[in-house]
């Protein structure tokens, strides 16, 4: 493993976090009593445990977390653990263990390249066209690409715009000239970008 945990939200700090990539760590994204988090088209990969809603701390309120278009896979332990007097909302998220929520799915994300770090999405992942275009989901994916509706794949994401994709990555298949007669899981070279990306919004933080 290379990291403990790729990003730790502290106590009583209120966060936006979107276009976040988490892989090969002990805890892809973690948070603690009394912080406030809303994710939103992040990958988590190969961890021990991939998001974990920590239970709260005597004397202080518990942690609140509201996921969208989140992926999280291949993790050792669990994809998803809620502590005890904790608090996660799901919605449109592709998760490891089946998990309740509006538009979740549980099925392999189809990344091109897990194990060199490249989480693009391979043509026909149950990720295209399946997220939510509500708050707080982001216009552009992490490489600044707009949202693309792939016309192989019918919308069932939720929102006004129905075409979002789970995950940091926006698959792109169609925009790059790649015809359909071409597209077959795992035979495609996608383009690999630098992974070293973090969107936060930090409104609060207290110690």
């Amino acid at each position: 493993m290379a990291a403990v945990c790729s990003f730790s939200f502290a106590k009583e700090s209120v966060v936006e976090a979107f276009n976040n990539i988490a892989y090969d760590c002990l805890i892809g994204i973690s948070t603690q009593s009394g912080a406030q988090v809303d994710l939103a088209n992040c990958t988590i990969n190969d961890c021990n445990y991939g998001l974990r809603v920590l239970p709260p701390y005597p004397e202080f309120p518990p942690p609140v977390v509201n996921a969208m278009n989140v992926v999280a896979w291949n993790c050792v332990n669990a994809s998803v653990l809620v502590g005890t007097g904790s608090f996660l909302t799901a919605t449109y998220c592709d998760f490891q263990e089946p998990f309740a929520g509006e538009g979740n799915i549980s099925a392999d994300p189809l990344f091109a390249a897990p194990a060199s770090a490249d989480f693009h999405l391979l043509p026909f992942s149950p990720c295209i066209d399946s997220g939510s275009s509500d708050w707080p989901a982001p216009g552009e994916d992490i490489e600044g690409n707009s949202r693309i509706d792939d016309p192989e794949v019918p919308n069932t994401g939720g929102g006004v715009i129905k075409h979002y994709d789970m995950g940091a990555f926006e698959y792109l298949a169609g925009l790059l000239g790649i015809p359909p007669e071409a597209r077959s899981a795992g035979t495609l070279a996608l383009r690999i970008l630098p992974v070293s990306y973090t969107h936060l919004r930090a409104h609060e933080t207290n110690d």
